[in-house]
Protein backbone atom coordinates (compact mmCIF):
# COMPACT_ATOMS: atom_id res chain seq x y z
CA UNK A 1 0.00 0.00 0.00
CA UNK A 2 1.13 3.49 -1.22
CA UNK A 3 0.76 6.08 1.34
CA UNK A 4 0.97 9.99 0.89
CA UNK A 5 1.16 12.51 3.40
CA UNK A 6 0.34 16.19 1.87
CA UNK A 7 1.67 19.28 4.04
CA UNK A 8 0.46 21.78 2.10
CA UNK A 9 -3.50 21.51 2.41
CA UNK A 10 -4.47 24.24 -0.14
CA UNK A 11 -2.96 22.42 -2.51
CA UNK A 12 -5.03 19.45 -1.53
CA UNK A 13 -7.92 21.79 -1.46
CA UNK A 14 -6.93 23.09 -5.02
CA UNK A 15 -8.55 19.18 -5.82
CA UNK A 16 -11.14 18.15 -3.14
CA UNK A 17 -12.74 21.28 -2.25
CA UNK A 18 -16.29 21.18 -2.76
CA UNK A 19 -16.72 24.35 -4.54
CA UNK A 20 -13.64 24.90 -6.05
CA UNK A 21 -13.11 27.01 -9.36
CA UNK A 22 -9.84 25.90 -10.86
CA UNK A 23 -7.39 29.05 -10.95
CA UNK A 24 -6.70 30.59 -14.20
CA UNK A 25 -2.50 31.27 -13.86
CA UNK A 26 -0.94 28.29 -15.41
CA UNK A 27 1.40 28.14 -12.89
CA UNK A 28 -1.12 27.87 -10.18
CA UNK A 29 -2.57 25.29 -11.92
CA UNK A 30 0.70 23.23 -12.52
CA UNK A 31 1.44 23.31 -8.62
CA UNK A 32 -2.24 22.14 -8.16
CA UNK A 33 -1.23 18.49 -9.97
CA UNK A 34 1.54 18.23 -8.42
CA UNK A 35 0.42 15.88 -5.39
CA UNK A 36 -0.83 13.93 -8.36
CA UNK A 37 2.11 13.71 -10.75
CA UNK A 38 4.06 12.68 -7.75
CA UNK A 39 1.71 9.65 -6.68
CA UNK A 40 1.64 8.31 -9.78
CA UNK A 41 4.90 8.87 -10.64
CA UNK A 42 5.61 6.64 -7.13
CA UNK A 43 2.36 4.16 -8.25
CA UNK A 44 4.39 4.04 -11.58
CA UNK A 45 8.07 3.19 -9.72
CA UNK A 46 6.22 0.80 -7.31
CA UNK A 47 4.47 -1.60 -10.12
CA UNK A 48 8.00 -1.76 -12.12
CA UNK A 49 9.63 -2.69 -8.81
CA UNK A 50 7.37 -4.81 -8.13
CA UNK A 51 7.00 -6.49 -11.83
CA UNK A 52 11.26 -6.97 -11.37
CA UNK A 53 11.33 -8.63 -8.15
CA UNK A 54 8.84 -11.06 -9.31
CA UNK A 55 10.58 -11.65 -12.60
CA UNK A 56 13.72 -12.13 -10.64
CA UNK A 57 11.74 -14.54 -8.29
CA UNK A 58 10.40 -16.57 -11.36
CA UNK A 59 14.09 -16.83 -12.75
CA UNK A 60 15.33 -17.59 -9.55
CA UNK A 61 12.85 -20.48 -8.78
CA UNK A 62 13.84 -21.37 -12.46
CA UNK A 63 17.03 -22.08 -12.20
CA UNK A 64 17.54 -23.41 -9.04
CA UNK A 65 14.84 -26.24 -9.82
CA UNK A 66 17.16 -27.86 -12.55
CA UNK A 67 18.09 -30.64 -9.84
CA UNK A 68 14.64 -31.52 -8.92
CA UNK A 69 12.31 -31.85 -12.32
CA UNK A 70 12.41 -35.31 -13.36
CA UNK A 71 13.91 -34.77 -17.07
CA UNK A 72 13.05 -38.12 -18.14
CA UNK A 73 10.37 -36.10 -19.39
CA UNK A 74 9.84 -32.22 -20.62
CA UNK A 75 9.04 -29.55 -17.68
CA UNK A 76 5.54 -29.64 -16.87
CA UNK A 77 4.19 -26.17 -17.45
CA UNK A 78 6.68 -25.20 -19.15
CA UNK A 79 5.97 -23.20 -22.71
CA UNK A 80 8.44 -23.34 -25.78
CA UNK A 81 8.38 -21.13 -29.24
CA UNK A 82 10.64 -20.61 -31.67
CA UNK A 83 12.35 -17.73 -33.99
CA UNK A 84 11.20 -18.26 -37.74
CA UNK A 85 12.68 -21.12 -39.25
CA UNK A 86 12.86 -19.58 -42.78
CA UNK A 87 13.93 -15.86 -41.86
CA UNK A 88 16.58 -16.75 -39.65
CA UNK A 89 18.91 -15.05 -36.90
CA UNK A 90 22.35 -14.26 -39.23
CA UNK A 91 25.35 -14.67 -37.88
CA UNK A 92 27.90 -13.94 -40.28
CA UNK A 93 29.11 -10.60 -41.57
CA UNK A 94 30.07 -9.20 -45.03
CA UNK A 95 33.50 -10.27 -45.52
CA UNK A 96 35.20 -10.30 -48.76
CA UNK A 97 37.14 -14.04 -47.95
CA UNK A 98 34.49 -15.69 -46.87
CA UNK A 99 32.93 -17.96 -49.51
CA UNK A 100 30.69 -21.04 -50.31
CA UNK A 101 30.45 -23.70 -52.75
CA UNK A 102 28.21 -24.85 -55.34
CA UNK A 103 28.88 -28.28 -56.73
CA UNK A 104 27.27 -29.28 -60.03
CA UNK A 105 27.72 -32.65 -59.00
CA UNK A 106 27.17 -32.31 -55.67
CA UNK A 107 25.08 -35.32 -54.54
CA UNK A 108 22.18 -33.89 -52.41
CA UNK A 109 21.55 -29.95 -54.61
CA UNK A 110 18.86 -27.94 -53.29
CA UNK A 111 17.92 -27.57 -57.08
CA UNK A 112 18.19 -30.97 -58.52
CA UNK A 113 17.62 -28.88 -61.96
CA UNK A 114 21.05 -26.74 -61.36
CA UNK A 115 23.35 -27.92 -64.29
CA UNK A 116 25.19 -24.74 -64.80
CA UNK A 117 28.62 -25.40 -63.51
CA UNK A 118 30.29 -24.93 -60.06
CA UNK A 119 29.59 -21.89 -58.53
CA UNK A 120 31.61 -19.62 -55.89
CA UNK A 121 29.28 -17.33 -53.48
CA UNK A 122 29.43 -15.40 -50.53
CA UNK A 123 29.21 -17.47 -47.44
CA UNK A 124 27.41 -15.01 -45.62
CA UNK A 125 23.61 -16.57 -46.27
CA UNK A 126 24.69 -19.57 -44.98
CA UNK A 127 25.64 -18.68 -41.70
CA UNK A 128 22.21 -18.25 -39.55
CA UNK A 129 20.58 -20.30 -36.90
CA UNK A 130 17.11 -20.47 -35.58
CA UNK A 131 16.26 -20.52 -31.77
CA UNK A 132 13.83 -23.00 -29.56
CA UNK A 133 13.41 -21.16 -26.40
CA UNK A 134 11.29 -21.47 -22.64
CA UNK A 135 9.13 -18.86 -22.84
CA UNK A 136 6.72 -19.33 -19.86
CA UNK A 137 6.15 -21.71 -16.89
CA UNK A 138 3.19 -21.90 -15.67
CA UNK A 139 2.29 -18.85 -17.30
CA UNK A 140 5.20 -16.52 -15.92
CA UNK A 141 7.94 -15.44 -18.74
CA UNK A 142 10.96 -16.35 -18.67
CA UNK A 143 12.23 -14.06 -21.15
CA UNK A 144 14.33 -12.13 -18.78
CA UNK A 145 15.73 -15.26 -17.06
CA UNK A 146 19.51 -16.06 -18.43
CA UNK A 147 19.17 -20.10 -19.27
CA UNK A 148 21.76 -22.50 -20.03
CA UNK A 149 22.28 -22.29 -24.07
CA UNK A 150 22.62 -25.31 -26.79
CA UNK A 151 24.19 -24.57 -30.28
CA UNK A 152 23.48 -27.90 -32.22
CA UNK A 153 24.56 -28.57 -35.83
CA UNK A 154 23.07 -30.67 -38.06
CA UNK A 155 24.22 -33.95 -39.85
CA UNK A 156 24.53 -34.59 -44.23
CA UNK A 157 27.75 -35.55 -45.02
CA UNK A 158 28.09 -31.18 -45.97
CA UNK A 159 25.79 -31.95 -48.69
CA UNK A 160 24.47 -28.84 -49.66
CA UNK A 161 20.92 -29.49 -49.02
CA UNK A 162 21.45 -30.91 -45.77
CA UNK A 163 19.61 -28.59 -43.73
CA UNK A 164 18.92 -27.35 -40.40
CA UNK A 165 15.20 -27.77 -40.43
CA UNK A 166 15.79 -31.55 -40.99
CA UNK A 167 12.88 -33.38 -39.18
CA UNK A 168 15.62 -35.03 -37.07
CA UNK A 169 17.27 -31.97 -36.12
CA UNK A 170 14.76 -29.92 -35.52
CA UNK A 171 12.65 -32.96 -32.82
CA UNK A 172 16.22 -33.14 -30.66
CA UNK A 173 16.47 -29.48 -30.84
CA UNK A 174 12.86 -29.03 -29.33
CA UNK A 175 12.83 -31.46 -26.76
CA UNK A 176 16.01 -30.12 -25.12
CA UNK A 177 14.50 -26.73 -24.95
CA UNK A 178 11.45 -28.46 -23.26
CA UNK A 179 13.92 -29.62 -20.35
CA UNK A 180 14.79 -26.11 -19.66
CA UNK A 181 17.51 -25.15 -22.35
CA UNK A 182 17.76 -22.39 -25.32
CA UNK A 183 18.68 -24.12 -28.05
CA UNK A 184 20.47 -23.00 -31.04
CA UNK A 185 19.43 -24.87 -34.32
CA UNK A 186 22.95 -23.74 -36.26
CA UNK A 187 23.49 -23.38 -40.26
CA UNK A 188 26.77 -23.59 -41.85
CA UNK A 189 28.54 -23.46 -45.26
CA UNK A 190 27.94 -26.99 -46.95
CA UNK A 191 28.85 -28.35 -50.64
CA UNK A 192 31.27 -31.12 -51.11
CA UNK A 193 31.84 -34.07 -53.48
CA UNK A 194 32.39 -37.48 -52.66
CA UNK A 195 35.27 -39.82 -54.56
CA UNK A 196 33.56 -43.25 -53.44
CA UNK A 197 36.59 -45.04 -54.63
CA UNK A 198 37.86 -47.52 -51.76
CA UNK A 199 40.93 -47.82 -50.87
CA UNK A 200 42.90 -51.47 -51.43
CA UNK A 201 41.90 -52.40 -48.33
CA UNK A 202 38.71 -51.35 -48.28
CA UNK A 203 38.64 -47.73 -45.86
CA UNK A 204 37.43 -44.89 -47.71
CA UNK A 205 38.97 -42.18 -49.86
CA UNK A 206 38.58 -38.56 -48.69
CA UNK A 207 38.35 -35.89 -51.69
CA UNK A 208 39.93 -32.43 -51.75
CA UNK A 209 36.78 -31.21 -51.60
CA UNK A 210 35.40 -32.86 -48.53
CA UNK A 211 38.95 -32.05 -46.70
CA UNK A 212 37.68 -28.13 -47.23
CA UNK A 213 34.29 -28.43 -46.28
CA UNK A 214 35.14 -29.86 -43.17
CA UNK A 215 37.37 -26.80 -42.59
CA UNK A 216 34.75 -24.49 -43.22
CA UNK A 217 32.18 -26.13 -40.89
CA UNK A 218 34.60 -26.02 -38.63
CA UNK A 219 35.27 -22.32 -38.44
CA UNK A 220 31.62 -21.49 -39.00
CA UNK A 221 30.84 -23.61 -35.57
CA UNK A 222 33.86 -21.54 -33.84
CA UNK A 223 32.14 -18.40 -35.65
CA UNK A 224 28.99 -19.30 -34.25
CA UNK A 225 29.42 -19.39 -30.86
CA UNK A 226 31.38 -16.17 -30.40
CA UNK A 227 28.75 -14.83 -32.25
CA UNK A 228 26.04 -16.19 -29.80
CA UNK A 229 27.74 -14.54 -27.05
CA UNK A 230 28.30 -11.48 -28.87
CA UNK A 231 24.45 -11.02 -29.59
CA UNK A 232 23.89 -11.89 -25.67
CA UNK A 233 26.85 -9.45 -25.01
CA UNK A 234 24.87 -6.59 -27.33
CA UNK A 235 21.49 -7.47 -26.62
CA UNK A 236 20.40 -5.04 -29.78
CA UNK A 237 19.07 -7.56 -32.44
CA UNK A 238 15.25 -8.02 -30.55
CA UNK A 239 16.03 -11.82 -29.99
CA UNK A 240 18.89 -11.92 -27.29
CA UNK A 241 17.88 -10.00 -24.35
CA UNK A 242 14.16 -9.61 -25.49
CA UNK A 243 12.44 -12.85 -26.41
CA UNK A 244 15.19 -14.96 -24.31
CA UNK A 245 18.34 -14.42 -22.74
CA UNK A 246 21.26 -16.93 -22.14
CA UNK A 247 23.87 -17.69 -19.60
CA UNK A 248 27.24 -17.41 -21.63
CA UNK A 249 29.03 -19.07 -18.80
CA UNK A 250 26.78 -22.01 -19.34
CA UNK A 251 27.24 -23.27 -22.97
CA UNK A 252 27.04 -26.71 -24.30
CA UNK A 253 27.62 -27.55 -28.38
CA UNK A 254 26.02 -30.68 -29.95
CA UNK A 255 25.45 -32.69 -33.12
CA UNK A 256 24.46 -35.45 -35.19
CA UNK A 257 26.63 -37.44 -37.64
CA UNK A 258 28.73 -34.39 -39.64
CA UNK A 259 27.58 -31.91 -37.00
CA UNK A 260 29.12 -34.42 -34.48
CA UNK A 261 32.20 -33.31 -35.67
CA UNK A 262 31.98 -30.10 -35.67
CA UNK A 263 30.99 -30.00 -32.32
CA UNK A 264 33.57 -31.96 -31.48
CA UNK A 265 36.18 -29.80 -33.09
CA UNK A 266 34.93 -26.73 -31.48
CA UNK A 267 35.40 -28.29 -28.20
CA UNK A 268 38.92 -29.92 -28.55
CA UNK A 269 40.65 -28.53 -31.43
CA UNK A 270 41.99 -25.96 -29.15
CA UNK A 271 45.08 -25.16 -31.53
CA UNK A 272 45.27 -24.56 -35.06
CA UNK A 273 47.90 -27.24 -35.69
CA UNK A 274 45.72 -29.84 -34.50
CA UNK A 275 43.23 -29.44 -37.46
CA UNK A 276 45.64 -29.18 -39.37
CA UNK A 277 47.79 -32.27 -38.68
CA UNK A 278 44.15 -34.05 -38.83
CA UNK A 279 43.15 -32.87 -41.75
CA UNK A 280 46.07 -32.55 -44.07
CA UNK A 281 49.30 -34.28 -42.33
CA UNK A 282 49.97 -30.88 -40.60
CA UNK A 283 50.30 -29.15 -44.19
CA UNK A 284 49.70 -25.47 -43.15
CA UNK A 285 48.75 -24.61 -46.86
CA UNK A 286 45.37 -25.32 -45.88
CA UNK A 287 44.51 -22.72 -43.35
CA UNK A 288 46.62 -20.47 -46.65
CA UNK A 289 44.30 -21.42 -48.62
CA UNK A 290 40.85 -21.49 -46.68
CA UNK A 291 42.07 -18.66 -43.83
CA UNK A 292 42.70 -19.10 -39.93
CA UNK A 293 40.37 -21.80 -37.94
CA UNK A 294 39.25 -18.62 -35.97
CA UNK A 295 38.42 -16.63 -38.89
CA UNK A 296 36.93 -13.13 -38.96
CA UNK A 297 33.76 -13.44 -41.06
CA UNK A 298 30.95 -13.43 -38.00
CA UNK A 299 29.52 -11.21 -35.78
CA UNK A 300 31.34 -12.96 -32.94
CA UNK A 301 35.22 -11.36 -33.20
CA UNK A 302 38.53 -13.37 -32.87
CA UNK A 303 39.16 -12.04 -29.56
CA UNK A 304 36.34 -13.77 -28.00
CA UNK A 305 37.60 -16.86 -26.25
CA UNK A 306 34.54 -19.15 -25.70
CA UNK A 307 36.91 -22.40 -24.90
CA UNK A 308 36.26 -22.07 -21.19
CA UNK A 309 32.81 -21.30 -21.25
CA UNK A 310 32.33 -24.73 -23.17
CA UNK A 311 30.77 -26.54 -20.38
CA UNK A 312 29.27 -30.01 -22.23
CA UNK A 313 29.54 -31.68 -25.89
CA UNK A 314 26.70 -33.89 -27.01
CA UNK A 315 27.69 -36.25 -29.92
CA UNK A 316 25.26 -38.06 -31.77
CA UNK A 317 27.55 -41.04 -34.03
CA UNK A 318 29.77 -38.31 -34.21
CA UNK A 319 33.80 -38.91 -34.07
CA UNK A 320 37.06 -36.53 -34.42
CA UNK A 321 39.97 -37.07 -36.56
CA UNK A 322 43.29 -36.76 -35.57
CA UNK A 323 46.95 -36.92 -36.78
CA UNK A 324 47.63 -40.51 -38.08
CA UNK A 325 50.27 -41.18 -35.19
CA UNK A 326 48.16 -41.27 -32.32
CA UNK A 327 45.91 -43.89 -33.79
CA UNK A 328 47.47 -45.93 -30.47
CA UNK A 329 47.07 -43.05 -27.75
CA UNK A 330 44.75 -40.71 -28.38
CA UNK A 331 44.89 -39.18 -25.07
CA UNK A 332 48.06 -37.66 -25.71
CA UNK A 333 46.85 -35.84 -28.69
CA UNK A 334 44.46 -33.81 -26.32
CA UNK A 335 46.84 -33.91 -23.02
CA UNK A 336 48.02 -29.99 -23.79
CA UNK A 337 44.46 -29.06 -24.14
CA UNK A 338 43.53 -26.29 -21.15
CA UNK A 339 39.84 -27.26 -21.38
CA UNK A 340 38.78 -30.97 -22.27
CA UNK A 341 34.81 -30.28 -21.43
CA UNK A 342 32.85 -33.70 -20.39
CA UNK A 343 31.15 -35.61 -23.19
CA UNK A 344 28.35 -37.37 -23.69
CA UNK A 345 27.61 -39.49 -26.81
CA UNK A 346 25.68 -41.89 -28.69
CA UNK A 347 27.31 -44.42 -31.15
CA UNK A 348 26.40 -47.63 -33.07
CA UNK A 349 28.56 -50.52 -33.58
CA UNK A 350 27.36 -51.22 -36.84
CA UNK A 351 28.35 -47.97 -38.03
CA UNK A 352 31.22 -48.08 -40.74
CA UNK A 353 31.16 -44.46 -41.00
CA UNK A 354 32.06 -43.14 -37.30
CA UNK A 355 32.22 -46.68 -35.66
CA UNK A 356 32.27 -46.69 -31.69
CA UNK A 357 36.28 -47.74 -31.35
CA UNK A 358 38.75 -45.81 -35.04
CA UNK A 359 38.30 -45.45 -38.30
CA UNK A 360 40.47 -44.89 -41.10
CA UNK A 361 40.53 -42.44 -44.28
CA UNK A 362 43.15 -42.39 -47.01
CA UNK A 363 43.43 -38.93 -48.87
CA UNK A 364 42.09 -39.26 -52.61
CA UNK A 365 44.51 -38.98 -55.37
CA UNK A 366 42.91 -38.99 -58.34
CA UNK A 367 43.21 -36.84 -60.29
CA UNK A 368 40.71 -37.24 -63.07
CA UNK A 369 37.92 -39.12 -62.55
CA UNK A 370 34.62 -37.86 -64.70
CA UNK A 371 35.51 -34.37 -64.87
CA UNK A 372 36.50 -34.30 -61.32
CA UNK A 373 39.61 -34.08 -59.99
CA UNK A 374 39.78 -35.27 -55.96
CA UNK A 375 43.23 -34.30 -55.18
CA UNK A 376 43.38 -31.00 -56.09
CA UNK A 377 40.94 -27.76 -55.87
CA UNK A 378 41.59 -23.97 -56.81
CA UNK A 379 37.77 -23.62 -56.61
CA UNK A 380 36.81 -20.76 -54.15
CA UNK A 381 39.51 -20.59 -51.94
CA UNK A 382 40.82 -17.07 -49.91
CA UNK A 383 43.52 -17.33 -51.72
CA UNK A 384 45.34 -17.46 -55.34
CA UNK A 385 46.66 -20.64 -55.64
CA UNK A 386 45.38 -24.39 -54.86
CA UNK A 387 45.28 -26.97 -52.45
CA UNK A 388 46.17 -30.98 -52.48
CA UNK A 389 45.60 -33.72 -50.40
CA UNK A 390 49.44 -34.80 -49.26
CA UNK A 391 50.91 -37.46 -51.07
CA UNK A 392 51.84 -40.16 -48.83
CA UNK A 393 53.49 -43.64 -49.08
CA UNK A 394 51.36 -46.49 -50.74
CA UNK A 395 48.72 -47.28 -48.89
CA UNK A 396 48.98 -50.30 -46.98
CA UNK A 397 47.11 -53.57 -46.23
CA UNK A 398 46.98 -52.50 -42.62
CA UNK A 399 45.22 -49.43 -42.22
CA UNK A 400 47.04 -48.90 -38.60
CA UNK A 401 50.30 -49.04 -40.14
CA UNK A 402 50.49 -45.76 -42.32
CA UNK A 403 46.77 -44.27 -42.42
CA UNK A 404 46.65 -40.54 -43.76
CA UNK A 405 43.57 -39.91 -41.30
CA UNK A 406 42.44 -41.72 -38.12
CA UNK A 407 38.86 -40.66 -36.88
CA UNK A 408 38.57 -41.61 -33.21
CA UNK A 409 35.10 -43.00 -32.40
CA UNK A 410 33.04 -41.84 -29.32
CA UNK A 411 33.93 -44.84 -27.24
CA UNK A 412 37.23 -44.49 -28.05
CA UNK A 413 36.97 -40.71 -27.27
CA UNK A 414 35.40 -41.63 -23.90
CA UNK A 415 38.17 -43.99 -22.99
CA UNK A 416 40.58 -40.95 -23.79
CA UNK A 417 38.80 -38.71 -21.40
CA UNK A 418 39.08 -41.07 -18.93
CA UNK A 419 42.56 -41.37 -19.33
CA UNK A 420 43.11 -37.71 -19.13
CA UNK A 421 40.83 -37.56 -15.76
CA UNK A 422 37.90 -35.97 -17.53
CA UNK A 423 34.72 -36.85 -17.62
CA UNK A 424 32.09 -38.41 -20.37
CA UNK A 425 29.31 -40.90 -20.46
CA UNK A 426 28.69 -43.30 -23.57
CA UNK A 427 25.59 -44.70 -24.84
CA UNK A 428 26.52 -47.91 -27.50
CA UNK A 429 23.59 -49.19 -29.36
CA UNK A 430 24.91 -53.11 -30.78
CA UNK A 431 22.48 -52.94 -33.78
CA UNK A 432 22.63 -49.72 -34.57
CA UNK A 433 24.98 -48.29 -37.86
CA UNK A 434 25.41 -44.74 -38.82
CA UNK A 435 22.21 -43.17 -36.75
CA UNK A 436 19.09 -44.10 -35.88
CA UNK A 437 16.96 -46.63 -37.79
CA UNK A 438 14.06 -45.72 -39.94
CA UNK A 439 10.69 -46.09 -38.69
CA UNK A 440 9.30 -49.94 -39.52
CA UNK A 441 5.67 -50.82 -38.33
CA UNK A 442 6.02 -54.04 -39.56
CA UNK A 443 9.61 -54.94 -37.67
CA UNK A 444 11.29 -54.88 -34.66
CA UNK A 445 13.10 -51.50 -34.00
CA UNK A 446 16.77 -52.31 -33.50
CA UNK A 447 18.63 -48.97 -32.30
CA UNK A 448 16.72 -48.08 -29.14
CA UNK A 449 20.03 -48.53 -26.87
CA UNK A 450 18.53 -50.91 -24.86
CA UNK A 451 15.40 -48.93 -23.92
CA UNK A 452 13.17 -51.12 -25.58
CA UNK A 453 11.62 -47.62 -27.25
CA UNK A 454 9.62 -48.65 -30.47
CA UNK A 455 10.50 -46.06 -32.46
CA UNK A 456 13.34 -42.72 -33.32
CA UNK A 457 10.88 -40.43 -31.55
CA UNK A 458 10.82 -42.70 -28.15
CA UNK A 459 14.75 -42.73 -29.14
CA UNK A 460 15.53 -38.81 -29.95
CA UNK A 461 13.59 -38.26 -26.41
CA UNK A 462 15.24 -40.81 -24.55
CA UNK A 463 18.57 -39.13 -25.78
CA UNK A 464 17.11 -35.43 -25.14
CA UNK A 465 16.92 -36.80 -21.42
CA UNK A 466 19.84 -38.35 -20.97
CA UNK A 467 22.18 -35.28 -22.30
CA UNK A 468 20.01 -33.18 -20.30
CA UNK A 469 20.17 -34.76 -17.22
CA UNK A 470 24.37 -35.15 -17.38
CA UNK A 471 24.12 -31.19 -18.43
CA UNK A 472 22.30 -30.24 -15.66
CA UNK A 473 24.79 -32.43 -13.37
CA UNK A 474 27.69 -30.60 -15.12
CA UNK A 475 26.25 -27.58 -13.70
CA UNK A 476 25.29 -28.60 -10.43
CA UNK A 477 27.64 -27.93 -7.65
CA UNK A 478 28.13 -32.14 -7.38
CA UNK A 479 31.29 -33.08 -8.74
CA UNK A 480 30.75 -35.58 -11.64
CA UNK A 481 33.35 -37.90 -10.75
CA UNK A 482 30.49 -39.14 -7.80
CA UNK A 483 29.09 -40.50 -10.89
CA UNK A 484 30.13 -44.07 -10.96
CA UNK A 485 28.24 -45.88 -14.20
CA UNK A 486 29.35 -43.66 -17.35
CA UNK A 487 29.55 -46.48 -19.88
CA UNK A 488 26.15 -47.75 -21.07
CA UNK A 489 26.49 -51.22 -23.50
CA UNK A 490 22.98 -51.91 -25.15
CA UNK A 491 21.46 -50.77 -21.36
CA UNK A 492 19.26 -48.22 -20.43
CA UNK A 493 20.46 -45.27 -17.97
CA UNK A 494 17.88 -44.76 -15.81
CA UNK A 495 18.75 -41.90 -13.76
CA UNK A 496 16.20 -39.15 -13.42
CA UNK A 497 17.69 -36.09 -12.06
CA UNK A 498 20.77 -34.52 -12.12
CA UNK A 499 21.57 -34.69 -7.82
CA UNK A 500 24.57 -37.00 -8.57
CA UNK A 501 24.90 -39.43 -8.22
CA UNK A 502 21.53 -39.48 -7.72
CA UNK A 503 19.34 -42.53 -8.77
CA UNK A 504 21.68 -45.43 -9.99
CA UNK A 505 19.25 -47.99 -11.18
CA UNK A 506 19.85 -49.20 -14.48
CA UNK A 507 19.31 -51.69 -17.42
CA UNK A 508 23.08 -52.79 -17.36
CA UNK A 509 23.64 -56.09 -15.78
CA UNK A 510 27.17 -56.20 -15.63
CA UNK A 511 29.30 -54.50 -12.74
CA UNK A 512 30.47 -50.77 -12.49
CA UNK A 513 33.86 -52.49 -12.33
CA UNK A 514 33.23 -54.58 -15.26
CA UNK A 515 31.58 -51.53 -17.36
CA UNK A 516 35.20 -50.97 -19.35
CA UNK A 517 35.31 -54.67 -20.48
CA UNK A 518 31.86 -55.10 -21.83
CA UNK A 519 31.47 -55.14 -25.46
CA UNK A 520 29.00 -55.96 -27.59
CA UNK A 521 28.26 -59.83 -28.71
CA UNK A 522 29.89 -60.90 -31.69
CA UNK A 523 27.34 -61.30 -34.19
Amino acid sequence: MLTLTYHRANEVDCFFEKHYNPPKNFLVRLLCLKPLIIYAGLLLITMCISYAVKAQDVCSDFLSSYCTWNLTAPITGLVVNHTSTTSQISYGISYPTCKDVLYEKDMQKCDEGYHYGDDCVSGQASLQFYVYYPESLNGNSLSSCKLPVIINFHGGSYFECSISTHAGAQDICLRLAQRGFVVINAEYRRGVLLDNQKDVNGFQKISVQQVLAIYRANQDVRGCIRSVIKMQRLSNNGFFGTLFNIDTTKIFIAGQSAGAVMAMGAAYYERQGQIDSALSSGNSNLSTRLGRLDAPFYVGDTTINYKPLVKGVLSMWGGLPVHKSFYSNTANYFSTNTVNPPLIGFTGKKDSTFPPDKNYFYFSTRTTSSGVNYKTSSFCLVSIGSYSNPDDDPDPTDPTDNADVVLVGIDTFHAALKRLNRYSEVYVDCQMGHGLDDDCPTCTFQSEFGTGAPDQTSVINYIASRAAIYFTAIMNTSPLSLITRTRFIECENKRKYCDVPGYTDTGCTNSVGEEDGVSCPAP
